[in-house]
């Protein structure tokens, strides 16, 4: 037998070429996306439609598909900012700004124009 005509009972028997998973989910990609949206978890979703047989993908593969395909379509509704954000309660009382304390330690500068060779020594 050939090796080619091994491959095609292998990959008939597998269930399909590559990309049928993707072919999958993008045919039933609105009912998902209902379905997520209505509070479902997206394992459930997979574990119906894995056990019905119409979702050949691992959930890994399925999640990737909805990060993909599903969150990247989803554009967030345009609203309308309010007339101004809500200011803080006026009796609050601020906090007391601390001056900075000042460093213990004093720093070394060295200059050294102008001296022998002797002072530097």
């Amino acid at each position: 037998m050939a090796l080619s005509d091994e491959l095609k009972q292998r990959t008939q028997a597998r269930g399909g070429q590559r990309g049928d998973g993707r072919q999958a989910f993008l045919a039933q990609r609105r009912e998902i996306a209902r379905a997520l949206k209505d509070g479902y978890p997206a394992k459930t979703v997979w574990a119906l439609l894995h056990e019905k047989g119409t979702m050949p993908v691992q959930y890994r593969t399925f999640m990737e598909y909805v990060n993909r395909y599903l969150k990247d379509c989803e554009q967030p509704q345009q609203t309308r900012p309010s007339e101004k954000p809500p200011s803080p309660p006026l009796n609050k009382p601020k906090k007391a700004v601390k001056p900075a304390k000042k460093s213990l330690t004093k720093r070394f500068k060295f200059d050294a124009r102008g001296k022998s060779k002797e002072d530097l020594i």
